[in-house]
């Protein structure tokens, strides 16, 4: 059984070209703030937030690498699956 961490989140932000990203943080809104800086100022939405860790990003990933663009961001085709992962999650969304 894999345990999870209270503290770390697995979570998939959109950004305005409509590539998403999944990735793992403790603090999820500090981290879309450093995306979009990042981003060259491209707006970043929260989609998904689920209590995880690095293994359950690593599973993530696999699933849908043969959408991969680069690294963790992934073509705009997975949102969908997305959103059904987060339907499953007792977490909000934050706003």
């Amino acid at each position: 059984m894999i345990r999870l961490s209270q503290d770390q989140f697995v979570y998939a932000v959109e950004r305005s070209d409509g590539s998403i990203k999944i990735g793992t943080s403790a603090a999820v809104v500090e981290r879309v703030r450093t995306l979009e800086r990042a981003s060259g100022g491209q707006q970043c939405r929260v989609i998904m937030v689920i209590p995880g860790n690095e293994r359950l990003e690593a599973q993530l990933h696999a699933i849908l690498a043969n959408w991969r663009i680069q690294g963790e961001w992934f073509l705009p085709h997975v949102r969908r699956f997305v959103e059904i992962v987060q339907e499953s999650s007792p977490c909000p969304l934050p706003h």
